[in-house]
C-alpha cells in the first residue's frame, strides 16, 4: 500500500476519555456480575442485560446502584488522570473479618495517552475510596462460605 493511501485511511483511536468510559462501564458490570455469582444479594434483585455480547446480571436494589454508582464516578476520575494500577474486590467475613475473596483488575496506561503533564500511578500511594463511599452491608448478604455451608 502506497503512503497516500495509507494517509487516506480512516483513523480509529481510542482517547483516554473513551477508554476510561469504557472501562468503568466495564468494571461496573463486572462488579454486578461478581454479586450475582457470589449470592451476596438475592438474584431476584437482579435482571438481565446484555453486554459485550454476553448476558449480565444487573442488580435493580437502589441503595446498590446508588453506592456502585459513586464508586464508578470515583474509579472514572482516577483513570481519566492515570492515576490506577489495580481495582481490587474483596470479600471478607463479617465476623472474623477474614478475606474470603479478592478479585483484583489490573490496569495499564499507556503513558502515549496521557495528557501533558500527568504522571502514570507507578510509584504513587495506594488510595482507598472516602469512607462516605464504603458500603453498607448487604440485606441478605451470605459470605460465600456460608453459602457453601448452607447448601451442605
Amino acid at each position: 500500500m502506497s503512503e497516500q493511501q495509507q494517509l487516506q485511511l480512516p483513523r480509529s483511536e481510542i482517547t483516554l476519555r473513551g477508554s476510561t468510559e469504557i472501562c468503568t462501564e466495564f468494571f461496573g458490570y463486572a462488579l454486578h456480575s461478581i454479586l450475582y455469582q457470589r449470592g451476596v444479594y438475592p438474584p431476584e434483585s437482579f435482571s438481565p442485560a446484555v453486554k459485550y455480547g454476553l448476558t449480565c446480571m444487573v442488580s435493580h436494589d437502589e441503595g446498590l446502584r446508588v453506592y456502585l454508582a459513586q464508586v464508578l464516578r470515583q474509579v472514572s476520575e482516577w483513570l481519566s488522570r492515570a492515576e490506577v494500577q489495580q481495582l481490587v474486590v474483596v470479600f471478607t467475613g463479617i465476623e472474623t473479618r477474614q478475606v474470603l475473596e479478592r478479585w483484583v483488575f489490573k490496569v495499564e496506561t499507556d503513558a502515549a495517552a496521557l495528557a501533558p503533564g500527568c504522571v502514570p500511578a507507578a510509584g504513587r500511594p495506594a488510595r482507598r475510596l472516602p469512607a462516605s463511599a464504603q458500603p453498607a452491608r448487604a440485606p441478605h448478604s451470605r459470605s460465600p462460605t456460608a453459602r457453601a455451608r448452607a447448601r451442605a
